[in-house]
């Protein structure tokens, strides 16, 4: 029979330098009476898009990011809308999109959802011209990977340390939306606009997430006191955010964002820059991604 063709994409700058293995494991557990595989390596920022945007335009069956989650918008930006399916190696710093479909981090098991996994349609944003496949935030969690990309060490360690270095000291913000028709004034800590569930590491910002439903979530996180930032905490990670009386989760298929105090933003953890209106928009079913069975 013929085998289908399979493109894995390697951030070699991503995470924590789990990738290193990868092709040795892919030689020893991938199904080769199945596939037919190559491994290339991304060498700068952006060059995930047209490596997938080629595999896609051949007819391959699947490209694997094998990376974190900005390594996985990358790849999937030029999926979207193609029969070539998505599949993740997650190697990086959070792997908050891998967890939401329980795509194992351990290499061997993922590489075993490849060979048995199965391919569903999923939703993904766009943030105007820009592609979301799992969250795009503004406010705290923004500031946070804008602080964290110069940090200049990965892992959780560090994000942790970023995020109690600069707790503190950061301040709500003001923001302005239609929603559903409305307008809508609210002062945060941060807003969530969110197709999956966490922002990474397993904290979920949005226990409702269903990627299949062509509705996001827009999770706001209204201020609170520094006493409640343990409860705060404790939901984040046991899936009860949506649960605390200073959160609001709001459905819509699109959202404007009309007016906030800073610009800055981050699209499935990268740092990024918004403009002064931005339109989120939900495209369903959207992308072929595999998924364990």
């Amino acid at each position: 029979m013929n085998k289908k063709r399979i493109r894995f994409i390697i951030n070699p700058a991503s995470g924590i330098g789990k990738h290193k293995n990868i092709v040795k494991y892919v030689e020893q557990y991938l199904d080769k009476s199945q596939f037919h595989y190559e491994i290339v390596f991304t060498e700068k920022q952006g060059h995930g898009i047209s490596l997938s945007k080629q595999a896609a335009e051949n007819g391959y069956f699947a490209v694997v990011a094998v990376g974190g989650d900005g390594s996985i918008n990358e790849v999937a930006s030029s999926l979207i809308g193609s029969d070539t399916a998505l599949a993740i190696i997650p190697t990086g710093s959070g792997n908050g999109f891998a967890n939401h479909f329980h795509i194992p981090h351990d290499m061997k098991m993922a590489l075993n959802v490849i060979n048995t996994g199965k391919v569903i349609s999923i939703d993904t944003m766009n943030a105007d011209s820009k592609t979301v496949i799992g969250i795009c935030g503004v406010g705290f969690d923004a500031h946070i990977a804008h602080e964290f990309a110069m940090y200049g060490k990965r892992g959780f360690s560090s994000y942790i340390k970023v995020v109690l270095r600069e707790f503190p000291r950061y301040k709500n913000q003001n923001y302005k939306m239609m929603i559903n028709g409305s307008v809508i004034e609210h002062k945060a800590l941060l807003i969530t606009f969110a197709n999956a569930s966490q922002f990474g590491n397993n904290a979920v910002i949005n226990p409702q997430a269903n990627v299949q439903d062509g509705i996001m979530e827009i999770c706001i996180l209204k201020p609170f006191k520094f006493w409640q930032f343990p409860k705060l905490a404790y939901a984040l990670f046991h899936n009860k955010i949506h649960l605390l009386p200073f959160v609001e989760v709001i459905k819509a298929d699109q959202v404007s964002l009309i007016k906030y105090d800073k610009k800055i933003a981050h699209i499935d953890g990268e740092p990024v820059f918004l403009e002064e209106e931005t339109l989120f928009s939900i495209k369903p079913n959207s992308l072929k991604i595999i998924t364990p069975v």
